[in-house]
């Protein structure tokens, strides 16, 4: 017990997780003790032991990898779009944010559409205090007028093939893991322009030329018809409209899907405001940002200005009529029967919740978000251990990260959870880790979110 109150902020030493079920994506591999020195699993059940090694009883806990979200938008906020910020406040939030994955287990994840600017501000972050390996798509080319600079005016759009060679030169300095391109002409009806097929063969043959990879943004049948035109490796995004004949040509291009059926489910929240006064909810959310939630003039304004993003032109009284329960749950069934389609095609499925994807939505909340997903897909009928592979091995495999990351390997980054019981059995086990350990450094849950304000 000594230990354990030690150790409750934070160690860097050497360390033995004694007595602890090992569980990855490769099943439970049963009881064993792991080794961890520096950033590193140094061995499983050693036989040799530095002298003066820290011990940790790991008895009726699992330990696992780290989760990786691979859809996260972490410079932005949940109902950003209703709030004034200065720019070291908006920082403060960001690095609240990233502790925030931390303190949920999700030990990294994935930002498919960020600007320089905001690069740097992350990486600032993570030289000053806690916080997830951040891997960065980028640059974002989205069309001119279209998606997603008219609702995300950060994001601009690109109109020739010159301003997208600009955007690939900007990001040359940056570590970045592809390009994301969108296809997006409304999400109620069309009302955003998508590239020319011209613009679309410029992307593409710039693209290739500098050996990137591509992450497309389409959730319909014209929309990802297109981008398969282009053999991307990752559809950022599930189908939220679809035919069997799409769900063929998808599970034919080899790409990786996203599942983000929370950009959907999320909108659920609307109906159930108990939920967040969840104690994991009020842990690792901004007090603000649950008030703004909970705000019934802040949900108001969200949807009279989704609305008006969705269907300009329309009276603002259809889209309160419309934004019921009733309406938004069966296309959240429809994604969701989308993912799990997919999934019985053998479509390799990576786990990623798009928090805070669209900065009206006051709901998409950074690391919770993550564990609603994998609700969404135990509805999708993923087993615990498809959820856990889709939440580690598949997302590590998709960045080319499997020799780093997503399973509990001799010599891979000491990223890992410890949680209390079995998820394989009981997968709310993982919204609650006792322990997270990010580069060998192991905290509470609590005490990575005690460093906030560092």
């Amino acid at each position: 017990m000594w230990f354990a109150l030690f150790i409750t902020v934070a160690t860097a030493a050497d360390l033995l997780i004694e007595n602890v079920r090992v569980v990855d994506a490769r099943g439970d591999s049963g009881i064993h003790a792991v080794l961890i020195q520096q950033d590193r699993i140094a061995g499983i059940d050693p036989k040799e032991l530095p002298p003066d090694v820290e011990r940790l009883d790991g008895t009726g806990h699992t330990l696992l990898p780290g989760f990786i979200d691979a859809h996260v938008h972490i410079t932005m906020s949940p109902g950003e779009a209703f709030r004034e910020e200065n720019p070291e406040q908006r920082a403060q939030r960001v690095a609240h944010h990233l502790r925030a994955f931390l303190a949920m287990g999700i030990t990294s994840i994935v930002d498919p559409g960020i600007h320089t600017g905001d690069v740097d501000l992350v990486r600032s972050l993570q030289a000053k205090g806690a916080a997830p390996n951040v891997f960065v798509v980028g640059p974002l080319l989205g069309p001119e007028g279209g998606y997603p600079s008219k609702v995300v005016k950060v994001l601009p759009g690109v109109g020739t093939p010159e301003e997208v060679r600009q955007q690939l030169d900007a990001f040359e300095s940056y570590e970045t893991y592809g390009v994301k391109v969108t296809f997006e002409d409304g999400m109620l009806s069309r009302v955003m322009p998508l590239f020319s097929e011209e613009m679309q063969e410029s992307i593409a043959q710039e693209v290739s030329a500098r050996d990137l990879k591509l992450y497309i943004h389409a959730t319909d049948v014209r929309g990802i018809r297109r981008a398969l035109q282009m053999k991307p490796h990752v559809l950022v995004h599930g189908p939220h409209k679809y035919n069997g004949k799409l769900l063929g040509q998808i599970a034919a291009s080899g790409a990786y899907v996203v599942s983000t059926i929370d950009i959907l489910g999320a909108g659920l929240t609307y109906f159930d405001m108990e939920g967040l006064d969840d104690p994991r909810m009020v842990a690792v959310v901004p007090e603000d940002e649950r008030a703004a939630a909970q705000d019934p003039g802040v949900r108001k304004q969200f949807i009279d200005e989704a609305w008006r993003a969705s269907a300009p032109g329309w009276p603002r009284w259809m889209g309160r009529m419309l934004y019921k329960k009733s309406t938004l749950r069966p296309r959240v069934n429809a994604a969701i029967r989308g993912i799990r389609k997919l999934h019985e095609r053998g479509v390799p499925i990576a786990l990623g919740s798009d928090s805070s994807g669209w900065p009206l939505v006051p709901f998409l909340f950074h690391g919770i978000s993550t564990h609603l997903e994998m609700s969404f897909l135990s509805q999708a009928g993923f087993t615990p251990l498809e959820i856990i592979e889709a939440g580690t091995r598949t997302p590590a495999r998709m960045l080319g990260k499997e020799a780093e990351l997503g399973t509990v390997e001799t010599g891979k980054r000491a990223d890992l959870i410890l949680v209390k019981g079995d998820p394989l059995t009981d997968l709310s086990v993982l919204r609650h880790p006792a322990w997270v350990i990010y580069g060998g450094e192991l905290r509470t849950a609590e005490g990575w979110m005690e460093t906030v304000g560092e």
